[in-house]
């Protein structure tokens, strides 16, 4: 399934490219995370401190998928 970005589409070729490197690159240091069914990728480093947090709270298992 192809998607189309619009505002992508307006922009000029280089730039196009130009967004479209970086995010493909971004992706191997970002982490998958849902909230309420919505999946967001977030820095590693975040994550970790969303566990960090979690296990303050009190709880030793991690946090639930």
């Amino acid at each position: 399934m192809s998607i189309s970005i619009e505002w992508l589409a307006q922009l000029p070729m280089e730039e196009q490219e130009r967004i479209l490197t970086r995010l493909s690159t971004l992706d191997d240091d970002l982490a998958p995370i849902e909230i309420n069914g919505t999946v967001y990728h977030i820095p590693h480093e975040v994550l970790g401190l969303i566990d960090s947090l979690w296990a303050q709270l009190g709880n030793n298992t991690p946090y639930p998928e």
